[in-house]
């Protein structure tokens, strides 16, 4: 096969001789990716921040519903000059004032309804954060798998490389030897510049694909090796039927959480806003203490405990509550529609990630098939070269199909991969279990 060929005695030296120069000791795998990104990328901290932000807001509705007391202390320098017909007497004194308030709710229809409404955002918060969280997921493991394509893709170039130079060199011998052509050193040599081309573009796309992945694991990546190649054998299988990937999807999608979680957020802003037309009720205690406030008698204080209820209602605001309650029914229909607008994304995704991993599966063991056939094909040009029926131009387009094969099977299983990664994360599987299981399967070392 051609990726034995990779592993040819001079050509495995040097390989074993760079890495022992130059790559760390530990390679990185995919679980140790995600609990990178999940701890360095700003993107998802970010995230994480703006949900714990979110969250206060409960808090912060419930304390409305809790006693509030409150303090107060003023203390003044009174300057007064009392006139009585033509004699003016001249005052001047302190005078202290100190208040303690308690008020408690006792009905307030619309911070009883802001408390419903500030649990289903607390709701929405946590959902932003799984979205996130499947964001950075899809995000971590694409770049991942990038980079191990484009390793396998620079592998597959060096091997097409050097067989080139061999043919080169062969070709030219035989040219010496008067039993070749200038026509089959100037193919090899055409070949030899876009197998060189190929390579240094194989070798740019390593590097891009390694920064990417570094942005999100804020670590250097190493170089690594998939010990364990999946076949079609090997890979996981779909499972279920897609009705049910989309019933799972649906009901446990973070988009679907939030979106619904939306909506009842505009629900209980309808009822707030229709409960403006509701009296509010308060209990109210007061202890106040004065003193030097009476200008007859600055010199008398006094002390007053107050305990009661406080009734508010109003009767007309302009039209504005009328308004407001317009302006909340809009904007729960805007949730609801967008909440049916995510119903069906999400399903169309379900559908094209179970056609990706369903469709994948058989394009890897086609692939597979087409691998083995231009392995053949190397070893019989090889063959009819040696029997004279077949020439070096032959040979090279056969060691070109047979790169582009290995090329192909790689990404195809890639593909696979991330496709079956997304259909299990999607479904609500546990993120860190999927990601197990693709570590196990790819054994990648360093």
């Amino acid at each position: 096969m051609f990726l034995q060929a990779i592993m040819r005695p001079g050509l495995a030296a040097l390989s074993c001789a760079c890495l022992l120069a130059c790559i760390p000791a530990q390679a990185m795998d995919l679980t140790q990716a995600w609990q990178l990104a999940r701890d360095k990328d700003p993107g998802f901290r970010a995230a994480a921040a703006q949900a714990a932000a979110a969250r206060e807001i409960e808090a912060q509705a419930q304390a409305a519903l809790l006693p509030n007391v409150s303090v107060s202390n003023s203390h003044n320098q009174v300057n007064l000059q009392q006139t009585l017909g033509t004699v003016t007497t001249p005052y001047q004194y302190s005078s202290q004032n100190t208040g303690l308030l308690l008020r408690q709710t006792l009905y307030r229809k619309p911070q009883f309804e802001q408390l419903e409404q500030s649990r289903a955002q607390s709701r929405a918060a946590d959902a932003e954060l799984q979205r996130a969280q499947l964001e950075l997921l899809g995000r971590t493991a694409g770049y991942y798998l990038e980079v191990l394509l484009a390793q396998d893709v620079l592998a597959f170039s060096r091997v097409l490389l050097q067989s080139t130079q061999g043919l080169l060199s062969a070709a030219q011998r035989n040219f010496d030897k008067g039993q070749g052509t200038r026509t089959d050193i100037d193919e090899a040599q055409a070949r030899l510049d876009m197998a060189q081309a190929q390579a240094l573009q194989a070798s740019q796309q390593v590097a891009f694909t390694r920064e990417q992945l570094q942005s999100v694991v804020s670590q250097e990546v190493p170089n690594m090796v998939v010990r364990n190649l999946p076949t079609a054998q090997t890979l996981p299988s779909v499972g279920q039927d897609i009705p049910e990937w989309i019933e799972r999807t649906l009901a446990q999608h973070p988009e679907m959480v939030l979106s619904r979680a939306k909506v009842e957020a505009a629900q209980a802003e309808v009822k707030k806003q229709n409960s403006g037309h509701h009296p509010t009720l308060d209990l109210v205690a007061q202890v106040t203490r004065s003193q030097g406030e009476n200008a007859l008698n600055p010199n008398s204080s006094y002390q007053n405990r107050t305990l009661g209820v406080q009734l508010n209602w109003t009767l007309y605001a302009g039209g504005q509550t009328q308004s407001a309650i317009r302006q909340a029914e809009a904007s729960l229909l805007r949730e609801e529609e967008l909440l049916e607008q995510t119903r069906r994304n999400l399903s169309l995704q379900v559908r094209k990630e179970y056609q990706n991993t369903t469709a994948g599966l058989l394009r890897v063991k086609a692939l597979e098939q087409s691998q083995r056939s231009s392995d053949q094909m190397v070893i019989s040009t090889r063959k009819g070269i040696q029997a004279g029926t077949r020439s070096q131009t032959d040979l090279l387009n056969a060691l070109q199909r047979q790169a582009e094969a290995g090329r192909d099977l790689a990404q195809s299983r890639y593909q696979f991969l991330l496709a079956h990664l997304k259909l299990q994360t999607m479904a609500g599987t546990d993120p860190q279990q999927v990601l197990q299981a693709l570590s196990a399967l790819l054994d990648v070392q360093p």
